[in-house]
C-alpha cells in the first residue's frame, strides 16, 4: 500500500495522502512522495490537482511525531513548485503542518464536517 495514490481523472490529478489508520500524518515518506507526486504533475499534460487525504475522520493530523517529516517539502509553492492550480479538499480534521500545506494552496473545497486547527 502506497501512503500517497495518484488517479488521473480526465485533466484531473487527484493526490491522496493514504494513511486513514495515522489519520494521514505527513511521516518522512509522505512529504517524500507527496513532493514528488506534484513534481510529476507539473511536468505532466494535466491542468489541475487534487490534494485530499483518504478516509473521512481526517484531511491530515499534520505531522507524525513517531517519524518526523520535512514538512516544507509538501507545502506548495516551498516544496512544491508549479503554475498549476492545486486545490485541496478537506473533510474531518486538518491540523497543524497540513493547514499549512491547505492555505498555501490556490484553493480549499470543505465537507460540512471538516475542523481546521493549529
Amino acid at each position: 500500500m502506497s501512503v500517497v495514490e495518484v488517479r488521473e481523472d480526465g485533466p484531473v490529478s487527484i493526490i491522496s495522502i493514504n494513511r486513514p489508520d495515522r489519520r494521514n500524518a505527513i511521516n518522512q515518506q509522505v512529504a517524500l512522495d507527496l513532493q514528488s507526486a506534484f513534481a510529476a504533475f507539473d511536468a505532466s499534460g494535466q491542468r489541475v490537482a487534487v490534494l485530499t487525504g483518504a478516509g473521512e475522520d481526517a484531511f491530515s493530523a499534520g505531522a507524525d511525531f513517531t517519524d518526523l517529516p520535512e514538512l516544507w517539502r509538501c507545502i506548495p509553492t516551498v516544496g512544491i513548485t508549479t503554475d498549476k492550480p492545486i486545490i485541496a479538499a478537506v473533510t474531518g480534521w486538518c491540523i497543524g503542518g497540513a493547514l499549512v500545506a491547505v492555505m498555501a494552496c490556490d484553493l480549499c473545497v470543505a465537507s460540512e464536517s471538516a475542523k481546521f486547527s493549529y
